[in-house]
């Protein structure tokens, strides 16, 4: 069907997947139809299950030597099955099916054949805590229980998020406080603590590289707090 079509079945799908929930964009009615008006070659296949509930869908585009696959959501096996079988059914139309995508692992090996596919991984989009004060508190921490860390957070742009900031956890609430003075039990960049908030690389594994400063037991026990989960970013803004 058209994108047009498709989208009062997809919207909910889309704001409800997983993989869209760590560092993903709710899509409004305002920017589906800025993607409708935008891109009216896109096609539409929706797997739908014997109930009519949506399982999976692909957007897609028909170029004249290639099959360009714009967007994959699946959400069972039977989708995700039925979908790359519709997918293959095009190889002998195409010479290239082409997927561009926010995934952070690739689903080569999924494929009878893992040998005919080129990943290529590009750099694209970047996040930026603009409230660190918000984001602190709002934050969905993973553990019920931290011990308070002081943390001294570098940011050259907002000096509102510049500064020592004390955070713990008891109960499963956050208390999070900007103290005037004190001593650093960490050191990171925004950018840096962006990173491992949001689960794209951990407080270790930068602390290894040199990018984070304190001792091994206070990064642990800080980055334990934090998801560890990729973020997929789908959407620009």
């Amino acid at each position: 069907m058209t994108l047009a079509q498709a989208v009062p079945l997809i919207d909910a799908f889309f704001n409800q997947h997983p993989d869209n929930q760590v560092g993903g964009v709710q899509r409004t009615d305002w920017w589906w139809q800025y993607d409708v008006m935008k891109h009216s070659d896109w096609e539409v296949a929706v797997y739908r299950e014997d109930t009519g509930r949506v399982a999976g869908y692909m957007i897609y585009t028909r170029q004249p030597e290639t099959f360009v696959i714009q967007e994959l959501m699946t959400s069972t096996v039977a989708s995700q099955e039925q979908l790359l079988s519709f997918i293959l059914k095009h190889q002998s139309a195409y010479a290239t099916i082409q997927y561009e995508s926010a995934l952070t692992e690739s689903l080569a090996d999924l494929l009878p054949d893992p040998t005919i596919v080129k990943t290529t991984t590009v750099p694209y989009m970047m996040a930026r805590i603009v409230s660190l004060a918000d984001f602190f508190a709002r934050y969905a921490y993973q553990v019920a229980e931290l011990s308070a860390v002081t943390i001294a957070v570098q940011d050259d742009f907002l000096p509102e998020n510049a500064g020592l900031w004390q955070l713990s956890i008891h109960a499963g609430h956050a208390a999070v406080t900007k103290l005037a003075t004190g001593t650093a039990d960490i050191t990171v960049t925004i950018q840096n603590l962006t990173k491992a908030m949001l689960g794209y690389r951990t407080l270790e594994s930068q602390a290894h590289f040199g990018h984070v400063q304190g001792t091994p037991q206070q990064i642990a026990q800080l980055s334990a707090a934090f998801s560890h989960t990729k973020p997929m970013l789908w959407d620009y803004f």
